[in-house]
């Protein structure tokens, strides 16, 4: 659960900004399909159990991408 909201609310809130939601599941979760929908919708990317060794590249990946239009 977030403080932000339902994950209705999260995925209005990233469409009407034009923000991108990324997600990292560190592990198979019960909120796969939420998270997978949320990033689908607002045009991010979910990583599902990366190596915890993986984790800086995912972060500059992902700074990469928000710097490039």
């Amino acid at each position: 659960s977030s403080t932000i909201g339902t994950p209705a609310k999260i995925t209005a809130l990233g469409q009407s900004a034009g923000i991108q939601v990324y997600t990292i599941a560190f592990g198979l979760t019960n909120h796969e399909i939420v998270l997978r929908n949320i990033v689908q919708s607002t045009g991010g990317i979910h990583y599902l159990q990366p190596e915890l060794s993986m984790i800086d590249d995912i972060c500059r990946e992902i700074a990469h991408k928000l710097r490039t239009p």
